[in-house]
């Protein structure tokens, strides 16, 4: 059996023992090392103009189908179309309402030109959303007779639209399509496409193409009988990209 003595003598080395341990980790130097994080982004590319029935397509519009972006930014406006009406009989009495001709419905005419009409958005900020499309159009001019308002009362009417984006923008909030929107030329602005705050990421296609080639698209002009004069007749539309103010 251990004596008194012996048991205090141990009981004592393991204390010192002990604390020496202690002591000599707490006094360790920690172990530092350095590395690096690196992310590099390019700059800005403009955007693909996107064909509106497959999304995921690249789209080459026609030289007369309307206005292409050229700016590499955060947010751009890519597309916006022309719009044609082709050519009409002059009728005596009532209002005549004409459907823009679209590319899918062309006619045999080789003079009588057509488009897709459809709008593209690309928004690439930092934080999306608080922008909106609007449209004007200027009152007519009969290219025959230099009439600064050849078709007075005539109105556009954008209706039955369809909003869509490509398969890879999967976690981006649409933005809201407006229909129907009267557009009445001379008239001032209307807006056609709104996106709040956190909305409306990446690209947006708004279009207003039928689904079947014998159907009439979603853009329409009407025009009062009274006004209706031989010539041919056109409205400058101004397509704007602006941004919103925040909430």
């Amino acid at each position: 059996m251990f004596s008194k003595q012996m048991k205090v003598g141990i009981l004592a080395s393991v204390i010192a023992i002990s604390s020496l341990t202690s002591y000599d980790v707490a006094q360790a130097d920690p172990l530092v090392r350095s590395t690096n994080a690196t992310i590099t982004f390019e700059t800005l590319e403009v955007p693909d103009i996107l064909d509106p029935l497959n999304p995921d397509t690249p789209k080459d519009p026609g030289p007369d189908e309307g206005e292409l972006n050229q700016e590499a930014a955060e947010l751009t406006l890519d597309f916006a179309p022309n719009l044609y009406f082709g050519s009409h009989e002059i009728k005596e009495d009532g209002s005549y309402t004409y459907p823009a001709l679209v590319n899918a419905n062309q006619t045999a005419n080789p003079d009588e030109k057509t488009s897709d009409p459809f709008l593209q958005v690309t928004d690439r900020q930092v934080v999306p959303g608080n922008w909106e499309v609007t449209v004007e159009a200027s009152r007519f001019t009969n290219s025959e007779t230099a009439n600064a308002d050849s078709l007075a009362g005539a109105t556009l009417t954008f209706t039955d639209g369809v909003l869509d984006k490509p398969t890879a923008n999967v976690t981006a909030i649409s933005p809201t399509l407006i229909s129907p929107v009267e557009v009445r030329t001379g008239e001032g602005a209307q807006v056609l496409l709104t996106a709040g705050l956190g909305q409306g990421q990446f690209s947006w296609i708004a279009h207003w193409i039928p689904e079947n080639s014998e159907d009439t698209t979603g853009i329409s002009l009407t025009v009062p009988v009274g006004s209706i004069q031989k010539g041919t007749h056109t409205s400058t539309l101004t397509w704007t990209l602006a941004t919103t103010v925040l909430p």
